[in-house]
């Protein structure tokens, strides 16, 4: 198969397959005659483990070193499990900050829904400008002007 077959066949792109080639995770032969990559079915098979890997969150990195334990003989499911523990533990902190994350944004735009108002207020912006700085009014950050904007970051209601 060439490139593309193999892409089609994975449902991947072309792309991909180069890169993977390039750092050694398939390993096609070249033709004598035109120097194209010519992969096989085992290439096949290492490109779709490597997709569903990649799914699951491993790195480039571990899925060849999963590959190399499995093409030495070694049976890599502790290796495995061990990885996917690593991830699952990196996942469930990205989603406790992507937690607080939300959390600040949910108080910043309290905050902003009355400080905002008042401080476009109090410069005498016409109401259409008071609607485009106020988030809370439009449910959307889009618009807003800097001046409207740091009165919301430097709120003293937001959590430092």
């Amino acid at each position: 198969m060439r490139v593309s077959d193999l892409a089609r066949k994975a449902d991947t792109t072309a792309e991909t397959v180069r890169h993977y080639t390039d750092l050694g995770l398939l390993t096609p032969e070249r033709n004598p005659d035109n120097g194209y990559r010519h992969y096989g079915a085992r290439d096949l098979q290492r490109l779709r483990f490597a997709l569903k890997a990649r799914s699951l969150g491993f790195t480039l990195g571990d899925i060849g070193l999963l590959v190399d334990a499995s093409e030495n003989g070694e049976a890599p499911c502790a290796q495995t499990r061990q990885l996917i523990e690593t991830r699952l533990a990196q996942v469930e902190a990205r989603i406790e900050e992507l937690h607080l994350l939300k959390e600040r944004m949910r108080s910043a735009m309290a905050a902003c829904s009355s400080a905002l108002l008042r401080s476009c207020m109090a410069s005498k912006m016409s109401f259409f400008r008071t609607l485009i700085c106020c988030p809370a009014t439009l449910r959307s950050w889009a618009g807003i002007a800097p001046s409207c904007l740091s009165c919301c970051v430097t709120s003293p209601f937001l959590p430092r």
